[in-house]
């Protein structure tokens, strides 16, 4: 009995070690994060612009190694086992940590690492496309942020497999002149847009110049990120920021007899 409690413990070890090694194959996208030291490794799978419906997330594979080392485990958990055993000589040192990882925890965790898009404004037309380097008074300005509106991922960390999508849901502008504004959708700016035609989704107007130091404009991208592992799964708002500061000054007609 107590060699098969051994053997079923250093199968779980198994299970988990291949666990930590395995990364579910997205579509080319690049490795978001390794840190080292919790064991956490991921691909993103980009989607220009949001497709209709939530797509299903890959499976990620599953079955015991052959390889019952335990150097594939973070060092962290690593450590507690070897402890464990040391005190108690127990093969259930196996199941008791891995089991009693607090998963709602570790998400948060993943979520906290995640690379999400550059949430840095961009304003059409261009600031910098134009001679005098500046916005102007009373122009229409469009306004976005870059990169795709939703990602899917798998991630691991100390033993558990994490699949998440993460989905853009607004940005909210601040322009540095006192007034926001925050849109749900937003469009970029085409070289082939009417000159002076308003944005149809996420538009703003200066009403006056900015100092010489210019306006520092803020954006807040509030992303919903779905995850599940280990049989549970949640829901994370996170908000990623960015500014930029642009001078901002009014244009005159001169006329000339």
């Amino acid at each position: 009995m107590r060699l098969h409690t051994r053997i079923a413990a250093l199968a779980l070890g198994a299970a988990v070690a291949w666990m930590v090694g395995a990364v579910a194959a997205f579509a080319s996208g690049p490795v978001i994060v390794d840190d080292g030291n919790g064991g956490f490794t991921g691909s993103i799978h980009k989607e220009y612009p949001p497709s209709k419906g939530t797509p299903k997330p890959t499976p990620v594979e599953s079955g015991p190694s052959k390889d019952t080392s335990l150097d594939y485990l973070d060092p962290a958990i690593r450590d507690q086992i070897a402890k464990c055993l040391r005190e108690t000589h127990d093969d259930l040192c196996y199941e008791g940590l891995i089991g009693s990882l607090d998963v709602p925890a570790v998400a948060r965790e993943v979520v906290a690492r995640l690379h999400l898009p550059d949430p840095t404004p961009q304003f059409g037309p261009d600031p910098e496309a134009n001679q005098w380097h500046m916005l102007a008074v009373g122009y229409p300005l469009w306004l976005w942020t870059s990169g795709p509106t939703r990602l899917t991922t798998t991630a691991s960390r100390y033993g558990l497999s994490f699949t998440l999508t993460a989905t853009w849901e607004s940005t909210r502008f601040e322009f540095g002149d006192g007034q926001s504004l925050t849109c749900t959708k937003t469009t970029p700016y085409s070289p082939t847009t009417v000159p002076g035609a308003p944005s149809p989704t996420c538009g703003y107007v200066y009403q006056q110049a900015s100092p010489a130091s210019g306006y520092t404009v803020r954006a807040h991208t509030n992303w919903r990120v779905d995850w599940a592992a280990s049989g549970q799964s949640g829901t994370i708002d996170t908000t990623y920021s960015g500014a930029r500061t642009v001078p901002v000054g009014e244009l005159n007609a001169l006329i000339v007899k």
